[in-house]
C-alpha cells in the first residue's frame, strides 16, 4: 500500500472524527404562556463550554449594541435565573463583545448576524480570547431580531441555551461506518493496483511478442543443415525438410512452433539452452557454434611434433637400424632452439 493512500485513510478518518465531535446548540425560547421555540445556534471557539444540562436565563439587549465598548449591567439581580445579553455582530472582535459583556455582569453571551444573513458561523477570537471566561453563541440575524423584539426580559419570557449532541446511532454506528468506509478504500486501492499490474504485464507481454516476431527464421534443408541443426531442444524430434526453424540471438535453433510457445507461454525471454537473454547478443556462450577457430583446430605443434616422429621412424628404417634402438625425439616450436654441445 502507497503512503500516499496511507494518508487519504487518515484524513478521512480525522475528518469523521471531527464530525462526530462538532457540537451544534440550540436556544430555546420559551414565552410566558408557555410556548417554546427552538433557534439554531452554534457555540464559539473561545472560552467555556455550556454546561450538559445547559444554561437557564433571560436577555437583554446590549448598550450599545455592538458591545465594542462598555455597555450597561443587568437591570437588576435575579437568584434563580441568569441574565444573557443580545449583541449585534460588527465593530470589534468576538472576543472583545464576549468580555465586555462578561465585565457588565452576564452569564453569557448571543451574538446575532448583521447585513440581512442568517448564515450561522463558529466565532473567532481575537488576540485577547484567553480572558474570556463566560460561554457565548452565536445566531442568525432574524433569531436575533426575534430574541429581542419577542423574548425581551419584560415579556416574561425565559431563555435555554442548550448544546446538541450527536444521537446515539452516531455514537454506536459511526465508529462501524468509519470501518466500512476504510475497507472500501483499501479495497478499491488493492483494485487499482491490481489493475495497474494487468495493463502493465498486457504491455510486456506485446512486447516479448514483438521481439519474438523480430528473430529471423530459416527453412531447414536436408544435407544442408544437417550438421548445424539436428534436433530440437524443446520438442526433441528432428528437424524436417522444410521445417520453419527460429534463430535466436546466441545461435541456437528451435522449431517456430515450439519456442515462440515456451517463451510467451511462461514469459521467459531467455534461450532455453544456454539461458542467454533474446533481447541482446550474447557475447560468447558454450555451444559448438560459437567456439572459436582456435579451440576447434587441433594445436599446430602438436601436430608438427607427430610429424616429425613419423619421419624419424621412416629414416631409421631406411638405414637399417634396429627397432630396439632408443630413439630422442625434440619438438622443436618455432621460438626455441637447440645450442651447441659443451667442448
Amino acid at each position: 500500500m502507497s503512503v500516499l493512500m496511507v494518508k487519504y485513510y487518515l484524513a478521512s478518518t480525522v475528518a469523521l472524527i471531527l464530525l462526530l465531535h462538532k457540537v451544534n446548540g440550540e436556544l430555546y425560547a420559551t414565552t410566558a404562556t408557555n410556548v417554546t421555540f427552538v433557534f439554531p445556534s452554534l457555540e464559539a471557539k473561545f472560552g467555556p463550554r455550556l454546561p450538559m444540562n445547559g444554561l437557564r436565563g433571560i436577555i437583554n439587549t446590549a448598550n450599545p449594541i455592538d458591545a465594542c465598548s462598555t455597555i450597561r449591567p443587568p437591570p437588576y439581580n435575579s437568584s434563580k435565573l441568569n441574565w444573557f445579553v443580545v449583541i449585534r455582530r460588527g465593530g470589534c472582535d468576538f472576543s472583545v463583545k464576549v468580555y465586555t459583556a462578561q465585565q457588565a455582569g452576564y452569564a453569557a453571551a448571543i451574538v446575532y448576524n448583521n447585513g440581512g444573513s442568517n448564515e450561522i458561523t463558529r466565532m473567532e477570537g481575537g488576540p485577547d480570547f484567553a480572558v474570556v471566561q463566560i460561554p457565548s453563541i452565536f445566531v442568525g440575524e432574524e433569531t436575533g431580531f426575534a430574541l429581542r423584539e419577542s423574548f425581551f426580559y419584560a415579556t416574561g419570557a425565559t431563555i435555554v441555551l442548550a448544546r446538541t449532541f450527536p444521537s446515539l446511532w452516531t455514537f454506536y454506528c459511526l465508529p462501524f461506518v468509519m470501518i466500512g468506509v476504510i475497507c472500501i478504500l483499501m479495497l478499491l486501492g488493492l483494485a487499482i493496483s491490481g489493475l495497474h499490474m494487468m495493463v502493465q504485464k498486457h504491455r510486456d507481454r506485446n512486447r516479448l511478442r514483438r521481439r519474438v516476431d523480430s528473430l529471423p527464421t530459416k527453412k531447414f534443408k536436408k544435407g544442408r543443415d544437417d550438421q548445424i541443426y539436428d534436433v530440437c531442444a524443446v520438442c526433441l524430434e528432428d528437424y524436417e525438410d522444410n521445417d520453419k526453424l527460429r534463430l535466436l540471438p546466441c545461435n541456437h535453433a528451435f522449431h517456430a512452433r515450439c519456442i515462440d510457445p515456451w517463451i510467451l507461454g511462461q514469459d521467459k525471454s531467455t534461450c532455453p539452452l544456454c539461458k542467454q537473454p533474446i533481447n541482446k547478443k550474447a557475447e560468447q556462450t558454450d555451444c559448438e557454434c560459437n567456439r572459436t577457430e582456435e579451440e576447434t583446430e587441433p594445436n599446430q605443434y602438436a601436430a608438427s611434433a607427430i610429424t616429425n616422429h613419423e619421419g624419424a621412424e621412416a629414416a631409421l628404417g631406411a638405414t637399417g637400424t634396429s627397432e630396439s634402438t632408443p630413439l630422442m625425439l625434440y619438438n622443436l616450436q618455432p621460438e626455441l632452439t637447440l645450442s651447441d654441445s659443451p667442448k
